[in-house]
């Protein structure tokens, strides 16, 4: 489901004003947001354009699993401030290519899991060796 509709009411909207502002019927704005019409290339731009995003904000960003409570861990605990540098620059750089669209969220995502799980296992060879 596109974000036309939480977008448009961002902006104080009715259906009728963005469909003015972007050069669209009124049907139109109805129908992409209810679902019941996907929109093409050049209407996508018209609707970015007249709400002040990029066309890739139409889409909903992908959802982020959260963790339980008792499943958290402090980064402190576990790595050293190294290690959280080193994830920190990844991270930064892989964010950079989703948003881009270079990589697919699921790509993303399990980048950003080895990275984590790198750090956990780096983390827990150190315990070894000093105990």
């Amino acid at each position: 489901m596109l974000e036309v509709r939480r977008l448009r009411k961002a902006k104080g909207w009715t259906q009728t004003a963005l469909a003015f502002h972007a050069g669209l019927a009124p049907s139109v704005i109805s129908e992409i947001e209810t679902g019941k019409r996907e929109p093409r290339a050049g209407t996508l731009r018209k609707l970015a354009s007249a709400l002040g995003v990029e066309v890739r904000d139409l889409y909903p960003k992908p959802h982020t699993p959260r963790f339980e409570p008792a499943e958290r861990v402090r980064l402190g605990d576990v790595a050293s401030d190294r290690q959280i540098e080193y994830a920190q620059t990844e991270l930064e750089r892989l964010y950079q290519q989703r948003q881009a669209g270079e990589i697919t969220a699921n790509e993303y995502s399990m980048a950003v899991v080895d990275i984590l799980n790198a750090m956990l296992d780096a983390s827990g060879r150190a315990a070894q060796d000093a105990g």
